[in-house]
């Protein structure tokens, strides 16, 4: 059944990829009982990206700090 719709819906490339949309229209009729809502995982990924960010900032403020004290010497 699986293979059927796999080449009736271009989009789906593969089982797995079918099984993952299965599993977040899921998710969003449940409300995320059944895991994150499309909503929760945009929110998730906005918040690693931040968190990136923040990272990279401290690592180049890091740096910076690094090369004055090398420079006072």
């Amino acid at each position: 059944m699986r293979a059927r719709l796999v080449k009736q819906e271009p989009s789906f490339r593969s089982c797995s990829a079918l099984r993952v949309w299965v599993e977040r229209a899921r998710a969003d009729r449940s409300n995320g009982k059944t895991g994150l809502t499309s909503e929760e995982r945009v929110d998730l990924a906005n918040l690693r990206k931040q968190g990136a960010r923040a990272a990279d900032e401290a690592g180049d403020s890091g740096k910076a700090v690094a090369f004055s004290a090398k420079e006072h010497r």
